[in-house]
C-alpha cells in the first residue's frame, strides 16, 4: 500500500508541483488550500502525514500542526520562506520550542524535490512526536517497504 501525504498549501503552484513530483515517487496525494480544509480531509481519510505552508487564509500551518499533533499524531513537515518564522519568533507567537513539538522538520521555499523526499522518508518512517524514544517504527516498515 502506498504511504499518502495530504499537501496543504494556497498557492495552486506548489500544490502542483508537488503533487507531480510526489505522484512519480509512488505517493497517494490529497491537496488542499487551507488548514480548515486539510483537518476536513483528515477526518475521512487515512493520511501518513501532511506537509503543509505555515502562512495561509482561513487556518494557518501552525494551528494545523497543533491540531494534527494533538488529535491524528502523525508526522507534520513545514513548508515555508524563512522570512516567515522570524516575526512568529520576535513575536512570540511561537516560541522556537514549540517548533519542536507541533513539525517534525521544517524545508525552506524555495526547495527543490530532491530536498524534501528524503525528510519525507524520514517522517514517515518514525513514530508519532509524542513517542520520545523516536525509534524506528519497525511495523510501519513492514507494512510499507517494497
Amino acid at each position: 500500500m502506498k504511504p499518502t501525504l495530504l499537501v496543504v498549501d494556497d498557492v495552486p503552484q506548489i500544490q502542483q508541483y508537488l503533487r507531480h513530483h510526489l505522484e512519480r515517487a509512488g505517493y497517494s496525494i490529497f491537496t488542499c488550500s487551507n488548514g480548515q480544509e486539510a483537518l476536513d480531509i483528515l477526518s475521512q481519510e487515512q493520511v501518513d502525514a501532511v506537509i503543509t505552508d505555515l502562512v495561509m487564509p482561513v487556518m494557518d500551518g501552525a494551528t494545523l500542526g497543533r491540531s494534527v499533533q494533538k488529535s491524528y499524531g502523525i508526522p507534520v513537515i513545514l513548508l515555508t520562506h524563512a522570512s516567515n518564522i522570524r516575526p512568529l519568533e520576535e513575536s512570540r507567537t511561537l516560541a522556537r520550542a514549540e517548533w519542536a513539538g507541533i513539525f517534525t522538520d521544517v524545508v525552506m521555499k524555495p526547495f527543490h524535490f530532491f530536498e524534501l523526499q528524503p525528510v519525507i522518508e524520514k517522517a514517515i518512517g518514525t513514530l508519532p512526536i509524542e513517542d520520545l524514544g523516536a525509534r524506528p517504527n519497525e511495523e510501519y516498515r513492514d507494512q510499507h517497504s517494497a
